[in-house]
């Protein structure tokens, strides 16, 4: 009876597979713009009731406790004489209240040294994070060992230890597809969403504000554009010559006449990006013909983009909050 059903719900999804896949897309359209209303929050006592003693705790702890920072120093290889040295050193270091360190067994066993450093400040101060790190300058070896979160993000730790995971999953996914898809095409398709998904993700997590603008994901196809090897690029000089690398001498540099940022990196876009389509050459064509022609129409729009800052540059940090006061007036004045 069970496998039954299963073969009835596997003949159905891949009968109906197109309406799947539409019903797949839209619910990655929707977790893709439901991604700036999702709030994690990643600290569990954050759900306990206010009235609870273990919530009472733990706020009077927060408020009147500070947990000082500590690190644990392991020198493999070393005598006892060179690892006192070494712990002497790091007492004398700023915001070190104290470096634990004997020859009994509990710190010094069969040339291994274990110092254990305390500090005057919890483990999110600067200046602690950056007596941390000269601490791991001074020990740094093949044969130090150091134990403390002061100055690491676990959360990185394990975003980095995930990509392994991710990897393997992807490998397991294209597995599965390849054996359950009636068309390669299909798992193109797929992998193609994945990615979306996860550059959305991406974008999310590292710019947190501005994902929302991204309203549509087109596919973009190289084949308006010719295509030139890195060799026919450097030979040909289109941006920078051979020998000195520079942009005097190229074809950028004699035709470049450009009034704004802007316009100079649209210039190189076209360069390096030559079109083969005739008819979207002839149009550039023409507009080159016609802008060159009213000699004093280009010359007013010359002097008007004279007074023209980099709205692009602008805009974009405008909108992820990192912009002076002096580029907001910049924008104004443009």
């Amino acid at each position: 009876m069970e496998n039954s059903i299963l073969k009835k719900i596997s003949k159905f999804i891949i009968d109906q597979r197109m309406l799947v896949m539409i019903v797949f897309a839209a619910a990655c359209v929707y977790c893709a713009m439901s991604i700036s209303k999702v709030k994690v929050n990643e600290d569990i006592t954050a759900f306990l009731p206010a009235n609870t003693d273990t919530r009472r705790g733990l706020t009077i702890m927060e408020e009147e406790f500070t947990t000082f920072a500590s690190a644990n120093v392991m020198l493999a290889n070393t005598t006892y004489d060179r690892a006192k040295a070494v712990a002497d050193e790091i007492a004398e270091l700023p915001h070190v209240t104290g470096v634990t360190f004997d020859d009994s067994t509990a710190h010094f066993v069969s040339s291994a040294a274990l110092l254990t450093v305390s500090f005057d400040g919890d483990e999110t101060d600067q200046d602690i994070i950056d007596t941390m790190n000269t601490i791991r300058d001074m020990t740094a070896g093949p044969d130090t060992y150091i134990s403390s979160e002061i100055g690491q993000d676990l959360l990185a730790q394990i975003a980095s230890e995930m990509v392994g995971v991710l990897a393997l999953a992807v490998l397991v996914i294209v597995g599965v597809l390849l054996f359950t898809s009636r068309s390669y095409f299909e798992v193109v398709i797929f992998l193609i969403v994945f990615a979306v998904a996860a550059l959305l993700n991406y974008l999310h997590e590292t710019q947190k504000h501005g994902v929302e603008r991204i309203k549509t994901v087109q596919n973009y196809a190289d084949a308006q554009y010719m295509r030139l090897s890195p060799v026919t690029r450097a030979n040909l000089e289109l941006t920078e010559t051979m020998r000195g690398r520079e942009k005097r001498g190229t074809l950028l540099w004699v035709l470049d006449k450009t009034e704004t940022s802007m316009g100079k990196r649209l210039l190189r876009s076209w360069i390096e990006q030559p079109l083969v389509d005739a008819d979207a050459i002839n149009a550039r064509l023409c507009a080159v013909q016609a802008l060159y022609s009213a000699s004093i129409a280009r010359a007013d729009l010359k002097e008007a983009l004279g007074h023209v800052f980099d709205i692009e540059r602008l805009t974009t940090r405008i909108l992820y909050g990192s912009a002076t006061p002096r580029e907001v007036k910049a924008l104004g004045d443009t």
